[in-house]
């Protein structure tokens, strides 16, 4: 490690330090087993070989390494994009993936869409009526062209009309051309139904005093334009043809039946009846003790003439009837303002009961009769 080795003075020989390092790695080349090359014979070194493990320099200061199949699992990619491909201990190992995530048969590796059954450009289902030809996007998203089809041009597309080749929706009034159904309406089959049109029930009283006037009604039905009350015999009303009606009630104890019927466009309506009892809850035989009796009747029973007798100080005229126990008027007379007796003769009534019926103004007073022989 001297060069210029000379005898000095002392007669020794000496020469200047020799420091060169060509490899640069700190060993002079006087000390250097590979003076061109850093490191030593047996260091670790590198080769440029990516294949290959435990690098050393050689005896004839080379570096060589050991081979291998792979140092990281970048060195094993085979190119398959349906492998698994990873370095175990230097050794590649290449798995078959077989995940199908979306179980449309085409492998996750292979799958374009692999989390949506089928591939860009395949048939979907966008869940949205109003859409038609829904596909996959690319994105593998479903998509369709909007779809404004109108069958029954009721302005409602057909993705949205719960009725779509019938003009309107479930619910909605129509015409189901029976002239004997009301409320028609399109039911949940879109078909166009009513209900059957009855009549009635009768509203009233069912039990009423005869020679009196009382109220009944049915409910209105919607089209109807007619109604027509049917009156028991003796029976008497100003309107018999309307929903409502008023009538007088022209006998007594008896039962008779009132009813109703009505008519829509093109169809008789069926009929309801209503039975009602008639009685007679109201009679006198003498005036005394009871300031509102207007007249008195006597003898009473007798055997055909009967004295009225007026009670009051009253000097209207008063209207008289008599009707037997069926509601047939039997003769009737006029017991004149300020005549204060009068003689009833029903001489050639049978024996029975009778019913005296006298009217001042808008006031009735009735006086139940017997005839005796």
């Amino acid at each position: 490690c001297t060069i210029g080795d000379i005898l000095n003075p002392a007669c020794q020989c000496a020469g200047s330090p020799d420091n060169t390092d060509t490899d640069g790695d700190g060993i002079p080349n006087c000390e250097d087993s590979c003076p061109t090359t850093s490191g030593e014979i047996g260091s670790a070194c590198s080769d440029g070989d990516p294949l290959t493990i435990n690098d050393v320099l050689t005896a004839d200061c080379v570096c060589i390494g050991d081979a291998v199949s792979c140092v990281m699992n970048g060195d094993c990619n085979d190119g398959n994009a349906c492998t698994e491909d990873v370095c175990d201990n230097n050794v590649c190992v290449n798995t078959a993936l077989t995940t199908d995530g979306d179980g449309d048969g085409i492998l996750d590796c292979e799958d374009a869409c692999p989390t949506v059954p089928g591939e860009p450009g395949s048939p979907c289902d966008d869940n949205n009526p109003c859409t038609t030809g829904d596909l996959l996007n690319p994105d593998c998203g479903c998509a369709g062209a909007p779809d404004n089809t109108d069958t029954d041009s009721d302005g409602i597309p057909n993705c949205e009309d719960e009725c779509p080749t019938i003009t309107g929706e479930i619910g909605d009034a129509c015409n189901d051309s029976d002239p004997c159904t009301v409320n028609d309406l399109l039911n949940n089959d879109c078909q166009c139904a009513g209900s059957p049109a009855h009549v009635g029930p009768i509203g009233g009283d069912p039990s009423v005093d005869g020679w009196t006037t009382n109220n009944y009604s049915v409910p209105a039905i919607p089209g109807v334009n007619a109604f027509v009350w049917l009156l028991p015999e003796n029976w008497s009303s100003g309107n018999t043809t309307s929903s409502t009606l008023s009538a007088f009630t022209q006998n007594g104890d008896t039962t008779v039946n009132l009813c109703v019927t009505a008519f829509l466009p093109g169809c008789p309506l069926d009929t309801a009846c209503l039975e009602v009892h008639v009685f007679i809850s109201i009679g006198v035989d003498e005036p005394a003790g009871n300031a509102g009796i207007w007249f008195a009747v006597r003898p009473n029973p007798s055997r055909g003439i009967f004295e009225l007798v007026r009670t009051d100080n009253g000097r209207d005229a008063f209207q008289m009837v008599v009707f037997d126990a069926t509601g047939r008027a039997v003769p009737t007379r006029t017991l004149h303002a300020g005549q204060r007796v009068s003689t009833l003769d029903l001489g050639d009534a049978a024996p029975g009961v009778y019913f005296l019926r006298m009217t001042v103004g808008d006031q009735n007073q009735v006086v139940r009769l017997m005839i005796e022989r």
